[in-house]
């Protein structure tokens, strides 16, 4: 699905696009499996909150970042790092999900991931 899409859909509060016609594949809240098309989605969670893995995930080339947060949101919005292709600030916690996986909006190859034990 396109990030220009992506951004435009309930539950996506502001977004920062550098490529909005960027093709995300997949999206995954665990940044060991972030790659050139793995989105990242960063999750609260009961023992760490996914913003702390941010960095890794775009280190591993993740080219879109969703977050929460609003000052990880406006940090990355303004770095604007090579490769990245969007940062996407979203409504806090899973009903994100919920947004992006409902029909009619979606209908695109987009797949979420959760690790395992954590779905």
């Amino acid at each position: 699905m396109k990030l220009g899409a992506l951004a435009e859909l309930p539950g996506v509060l502001r977004a920062r696009l550098h490529d909005p016609d960027f093709e995300l594949r997949q999206l995954h809240c665990d940044s060991r499996r972030a790659d050139p098309e793995t989105g990242f989605l960063a999750l609260g969670g009961l023992r760490t909150d996914g913003h702390r893995f941010v960095d890794a995930a775009r280190q591993a080339g993740a080219p879109a970042l969703f977050v929460s947060d609003a000052a990880v949101f406006a940090r990355l919005a303004a770095a604007a790092p090579e490769g990245l292709a969007g940062v996407l600030q979203v409504v806090p916690g899973r009903a994100v999900l919920a947004a992006l996986f409902t029909p009619p909006r979606f209908s695109g190859p987009l797949r979420a991931r959760a690790p395992p034990g954590r779905a």
